[in-house]
C-alpha cells in the first residue's frame, strides 16, 4: 500500500507487510485522526478497490464523511474516532451502504493500529446474504409444502429412530413432533405387519435402495392402513445414512377394494349357484314326476307306494334347497307388488308360535309408517322366516326374538359407513334381533355365503342366510348384520319404501282343464320331455315332443293348426324358449303357451301375458295342470292392426 500503487500509503513498515496487506482478500481502509478531529482516509489495499468497485486514489485524503457520505448519518464515524483514540475494537456483521458510486452489504471489523490511527477491514457479504435469503425462502417454501400436504413424510436413521415427522403424520398418530422424534416407529406398526416392514427396510440396503410396503399403524381412531414408498439416503461412499419415506392413508381404498372383491366373489358364487340349481332342477323334474307316476301306479302295493312317496318327499325337499340357491343367485326379481311388511311379520310370527320352543319369547316393535315395499310377498316371507329360524338355532336354551321396523333416511355417509350398495333415499328398515350366542368377526365375514354354516353336520344346509342376501339384493335393498360372541345378533334389511295400497286378495282358483288337448312339449332334456309326456298322457292329453327350440318351431310351423298349447323350456342350447315363442307367435298370434325353467321363472314375469303362463321346475302334475288351465283360460292376444 503506497502512493506508487493505488493508495498513497504512509511510508512506515517493511515491504513484506505491504505485500501481505495488498494480497489479502479482505478490503482494508487506514485512517488517521488529525488534531482538529478530522478522520482522514490515508490508504486502502487492492482488495478494497476490487470489493467496492472504485479507484481509491480519488478517496485518499478525504475524511470518512467526505469519502463515504452515507455514513455521515450513522454512528460509524464516531466509533472510528473513538477507536483511533484508543477505544476498544468494534465489529458488525452487516452494514448496508449505498451512494452514487458504491452499494452493498458489508461485514466490518475496526481496530486501532497506532496512536491516532485505525484500520477498518471489510468483506462484501451481499452474495452470502442473498444466498442465505434464497436458502431461507427455499426452506420456508418446502416447509410450507410439507406442513400442508396430506401425504405423510418421515425420516428415520438406519436403526429405525425417527428424525423428522411431518405435521400430517403427527396428526394421524395423535402425537406432537417432539414426542415422536428420537423414538422407534415400529411399536406403532401392527404386529402382523412388522415382518413385512422389516423386509422392506432390508431392501433399502440393496440397489436400487427403494422399497414399498403396506402396514397398519395405530392411531387414536384405531388401526389405519398406510402405504409407504421408502428411499435410502446414501453418503459419498454409497453407505445408507438415513431413510426417507412418503406415505398415504389407504384405509378407505382398502375398504373399497375389499367390498369390490366381496361383491365379485358373491356374484361369482351366485352365478355358480344359479347354474347348479338350474341343472339340478332339471334332474329333480324327472325324479319328482317319476315318483308321482310310481306312486299313482302302486295303489295295490302299499310298501312300494311308501317308497315312491319317500322319493317324492325327498325331491320336494331338494326343490326347496334349489329355490334357496336361486334366491341367492337372484335369478329373477319375482313379482313386484306392494307388500305390507307388518302383515308379513305377523304371518311369520303366527307360524313361529306354533312351532318354536316356548322358551323363545317373540316380540315386536313395529314403528314404520308406512310399512310398504315393492316386492314378491313369498320371497320376503321366506327371507324373514329364514332369519327367524337362524335366530332360533342361535338360542338353544331360549331367549328373545324381536321383529322391529322403522323408516330410515340413508344418505351417502350412512351408505358408505355401512357399505350398503344402495342409492340414497328413504328405506324400510326391518330388524330381526336375537339374544343368542352371537358370532365372531371370522364368521361374520362369510355369513351370507351359500353352504357356509357353523351348525353340526345334518342340522343346516348353509343356504338360509344366502337366500336372505339374494332376496334383499333382488329387491334393490341391502342387508346388514351386527354381532359379537355372547351378545346375540341383529340382522337389518333395508328395503325401498313405497307408499302404495296393498291388495290383500288371495289368488283365485284356476279353472279345470275340462277337455283333452293336443300339446307340444319342447325341451332339450330327454328325461324332462319323457316324464312330462307321461304326466300329460296320464291326464288324458295327446302329446307331441320336440328336442330343442329349432325342432319345436319347425314342428309348430307344420302343425300349429292342430296344437292347442305349447310347453317350452326357457333355457335351451340351440334356441331359447323366448325366441322360439316369438317365432311361433309370428305364425299364430293367438298361441297358448307355458314357459318352464330350472331358473326362477319370476324373472320372466313380463312374458306371462296373452295366453302365456310360467312354470317353475321341478313341477308336479298339479303344477302342470294349473299352468295349462290358466294359459287356456286367459284371453287370446289381440291381432295386430292392419296397416
Amino acid at each position: 500500500m503506497d502512493e506508487a500503487g493505488q493508495t498513497g500509503a504512509p511510508r512506515h513498515g517493511d515491504d513484506r507487510y505491504r505485500r501481505i496487506v495488498d494480497a489479502a482478500p479482505t478490503g482494508m481502509h487506514l485512517y488517521r485522526l488529525e488534531p482538529e478531529g478530522r478522520l482522514v482516509l490515508v490508504a486502502a489495499n487492492a482488495a478494497a478497490s476490487r470489493i467496492l468497485r472504485v479507484d481509491h486514489r480519488a478517496y485518499v485524503g478525504r475524511t470518512v464523511e467526505e469519502a463515504f457520505p452515507s455514513l455521515a448519518t450513522t454512528a460509524i464515524p464516531q466509533r472510528y474516532r473513538e477507536i483511533a483514540r484508543g477505544g476498544p475494537p468494534w465489529s458488525t456483521e452487516h452494514v448496508e451502504y449505498r451512494d452514487d458510486a458504491i452499494a452493498g452489504a458489508f461485514e466490518v471489523h475496526a481496530f486501532q493500529t497506532g496512536p491516532g490511527e485505525m484500520a477498518a477491514l471489510f468483506l462484501d457479504v451481499g452474495p452470502r446474504r442473498r444466498a442465505e435469503e434464497a436458502l431461507r425462502r427455499s426452506e420456508e417454501r418446502y416447509r410450507h409444502l410439507v406442513d400442508n400436504q396430506q401425504d405423510l413424510l418421515v425420516e428415520a436413521d438406519v436403526d429405525g429412530r425417527l428424525r423428522f415427522a411431518s405435521p400430517s403424520y403427527c396428526r394421524l398418530v395423535g402425537k406432537r413432533e417432539d414426542e415422536i422424534v428420537g423414538q422407534y416407529f415400529m411399536p406403532l406398526v401392527h404386529e402382523e405387519d412388522r415382518s413385512a416392514t422389516l423386509r422392506a427396510l432390508e431392501r433399502l440396503f440393496l440397489p436400487p435402495h427403494v422399497a414399498y410396503v403396506e402396514q397398519r399403524v395405530l392411531t387414536p381412531d384405531g388401526w389405519r392402513y398406510l402405504a409407504w414408498v421408502d428411499k435410502a439416503v446414501l453418503d459419498d461412499k454409497g453407505e445408507v445414512v438415513s431413510i426417507v419415506a412418503v406415505g398415504r392413508d389407504i384405509t378407505e381404498q382398502r375398504g373399497m377394494e375389499e367390498r369390490l372383491r366381496h361383491s365379485e366373489k358373491m356374484q361369482a358364487i351366485g352365478q355358480l349357484a344359479g347354474g347348479v340349481a338350474h341343472d339340478f332342477n332339471n334332474q329333480l323334474t324327472g325324479i319328482l314326476a317319476c315318483g308321482e307316476l310310481l306312486e299313482a301306479g302302486l295303489e295295490h302295493d302299499p310298501e312300494m307306494r311308501e317308497l315312491a312317496e319317500m322319493i317324492v318327499t325327498a325331491a320336494e325337499h331338494s326343490a326347496r334347497l334349489t329355490r334357496q340357491l336361486l334366491a341367492f343367485a337372484r335369478k329373477g326379481k319375482g313379482r313386484m307388488v306392494p307388500v305390507d311388511l307388518h302383515g308379513t311379520i305377523q304371518d311369520v310370527q303366527a307360524l313361529l308360535r306354533r312351532s318354536f320352543d316356548k322358551r323363545i319369547v317373540l316380540k315386536t316393535s313395529l314403528e314404520a309408517k308406512p310399512s310398504t315395499t315393492l316386492g314378491d310377498p313369498g320371497q320376503l316371507h321366506n327371507a324373514l322366516l329364514n332369519l327367524a329360524l337362524n335366530a332360533r338355532d342361535a338360542m338353544p336354551g331360549g331367549g328373545e326374538l324381536t321383529f322391529a321396523t322403522r323408516v330410515v333416511e340413508l344418505d351417502a355417509a350412512r351408505i358408505e359407513a355401512g357399505r350398503l350398495e344402495v342409492p340414497p333415499g328413504r328405506y324400510l328398515a326391518v330388524e330381526v334381533r336375537d339374544t343368542g350366542v352371537g358370532m365372531d368377526a371370522a364368521t361374520l365375514a362369510h355369513v351370507f355365503e351359500p353352504f357356509f354354516t357353523t351348525k353340526d353336520v345334518g342340522r343346516g344346509s348353509g343356504l338360509g342366510l344366502a337366500a336372505v342376501y339374494g332376496t334383499t339384493k333382488a329387491h334393490r335393498g341391502a342387508v346388514e348384520v351386527a354381532s359379537e360372541p355372547g351378545k346375540g345378533a341383529v340382522f337389518t334389511l333395508h328395503l325401498p319404501l313405497v307408499d302404495a295400497k296393498v291388495d290383500r286378495r288371495g289368488e283365485e282358483p284356476a279353472p279345470a282343464v275340462e277337455v283333452r288337448r293336443r300339446i307340444l312339449v319342447v325341451d332339450d332334456e330327454r328325461m324332462v320331455r319323457d316324464v312330462l309326456r307321461r304326466l300329460l298322457e296320464r291326464a288324458g292329453h295327446q302329446v307331441v315332443v320336440a328336442d330343442g327350440g329349432t325342432e319345436g318351431v319347425e314342428l309348430y310351423r307344420r302343425q300349429w293348426h292342430h296344437i292347442d298349447l305349447v310347453i317350452l323350456d326357457i333355457m335351451m342350447s340351440d334356441m331359447d324358449g323366448r325366441e322360439a315363442l316369438a317365432r311361433m307367435r309370428a305364425l299364430n298370434p293367438a298361441i297358448r303357451a307355458v314357459l318352464s325353467s330350472g331358473y326362477d321363472v319370476d324373472g320372466d314375469a313380463a312374458l306371462a301375458t296373452d295366453g302365456v303362463r310360467l312354470l317353475q321346475k321341478p313341477y308336479t302334475l298339479e303344477d302342470v295342470t294349473r299352468a295349462l288351465a290358466e294359459a287356456l283360460a286367459a284371453p287370446p292376444r289381440a291381432p295386430e292392426p292392419v296397416r
